[in-house]
């Protein structure tokens, strides 16, 4: 981002849009955790980056509970959890 220097940026939850490689990839390898009736993919672990990324629950954005775990979901969780005791902390210490 130094060297680019870009006037924002953002972070944001990957929801694979039929028509593209990545989409077609990812149907293919059945790397989704869930298709909507749109057929839009949703990866395992878009309930934790949904909450973690934009504070708000997954439900919000579909109707689908996600079971599905990864590796750098888990290390998400930890992350998440470890602001909102320093956020705890710091209010009330």
């Amino acid at each position: 981002m130094k060297k680019i220097k870009p006037y924002a940026y953002a972070f944001n939850v990957f929801v694979g849009l039929p028509g593209s490689p990545l989409y077609q990839e990812i149907l293919e390898h059945k790397l989704y955790e869930y298709q909507d009736d749109l057929g839009l993919l949703y990866l395992p672990g878009y309930d934790i980056k949904t909450k973690f990324f934009y504070g708000e629950s997954s439900r919000k954005f579909v109707d689908y509970k996600f079971k599905k775990r990864t590796n750098f979901d888990r290390k998400l969780i930890l992350r998440y959890y470890i602001r909102k005791i320093k956020n705890f902390l710091k209010r009330y210490i």
